[in-house]
């Protein structure tokens, strides 16, 4: 077309064509029609974690102010509209925010308010190291997130169990932690975990189930370790998921059963406790990190039997429920091991 042109003394400017290609970048974004994703462009995170660790320094340093957090709020805004969990790790953000513009002093004086308090200090922090951890992710591996898919950003997309690729179960009890992955279908799982919990920890409520306990054992609470299992299971499948489904969709439904409304709670409303907040902090960042949309949902613990029997050592029980799961568990990764 361009010999064309030129040839009719119509000489096109190439510098200036816009030529065929799979991607093109709008409004920051890099778009993909052919593979419907939009996503960042990768060298960016390498400019968000060199802009989050100046701000890390700043609020070591005592000297955040306003202006500094509203760009950095903006610049995260803008990140998280590709990566949906991140939005609850801006939260903090934002109310430090609206806390300063409550300040009866002028707009260009209430940006220049430095951060002092302690509070206000720690709200930072968890948002930002959140961030910096992902960041630290995506440039040491080189892998980055493939984002959303185009159609599901006017029109999000609603998940029920039958549309995940995988349906876990979960369970905690006085004994350990149990993951059982539920075969899609009519194929019937095979796969599962369990991990024994540590000496000298039970739960808050069975201390009087577990036979030869010390008098000094620490008691824990059952919502944390059904978090455990929870992100146990997670961490273990979802590597073996990743590895056997290279070429995916963005988006992939991961379905998680638990009997737990504690851990239910954590994640469909975000709002948690200081000891819960590591769990909600780890499950977003496996979103994010395998490009998943992770959903917690509860079932009745009647109805969890086979990770029930799995948690509680019922092994006959549970090769009844289960004939073809493996023989064995499936190693566990020193992570589970480390939160309990």
């Amino acid at each position: 077309m361009l010999c064309v042109m030129q040839a009719l003394n119509f000489p096109i400017k190439s510098s200036k064509t816009l030529r065929a290609s799979t991607r093109r970048k709008f409004l920051g974004y890099l778009w993909a029609p052919r593979w419907d994703t939009v996503t960042i462009d990768p060298a960016r995170w390498h400019d968000l974690e060199a802009s989050l660790r100046r701000v890390f320094d700043w609020t070591m340093a005592g000297t955040i102010n306003a202006a500094n957090i509203q760009k950095i709020a903006g610049l995260l805004v803008w990140v998280g509209r590709v990566i949906p969990g991140s939005t609850t790790f801006i939260r903090g953000l934002h109310r430090v925010l609206q806390l300063l513009k409550a300040t009866s002093l002028p707009a260009s004086q209430a940006r220049s308010i430095v951060i002092y308090d302690h509070f206000l200090i720690s709200e930072i922090l968890h948002d930002i190291t959140w961030w910096i951890d992902l960041c630290l992710h995506f440039n040491r591996s080189g892998c980055v997130p493939r984002g959303l898919r185009i159609s599901e950003i006017l029109t999000p997309r609603v998940f029920q169990s039958s549309d995940c690729a995988v349906v876990v179960n979960t369970d905690a009890s006085e004994f350990g932690i149990s993951g059982w992955w539920n075969g899609l279908g009519d194929s019937p799982g095979t796969r599962w975990l369990y991990c024994p919990l540590p000496p000298g920890i039970t739960l808050s409520w069975s201390r009087d189930c577990r036979p030869g306990l010390s008098p000094d054992a620490v008691s824990v609470s059952s919502g944390y370790c059904e978090a455990a299992a929870v992100l146990g299971t997670l961490l273990t499948f979802l590597p073996i998921f990743a590895a056997e489904n290279i070429v995916r969709p963005p988006g992939v439904g991961v379905w998680v059963w638990s009997d737990s409304s504690v851990v239910v709670d954590v994640w469909n409303f975000k709002s948690p406790s200081a000891t819960m907040l590591p769990y909600l902090r780890a499950f977003s960042h496996l979103e994010a990190l395998y490009n998943i949309r992770l959903h917690i949902r509860h079932i009745d613990g009647k109805l969890n039997t086979t990770a029930d029997s799995i948690s509680r050592t019922q092994w006959a029980r549970f090769r009844s429920l289960q004939p073809s799961a493996t023989l064995l568990p499936l190693p566990l990764p020193l992570g589970v091991r480390l939160y309990l």
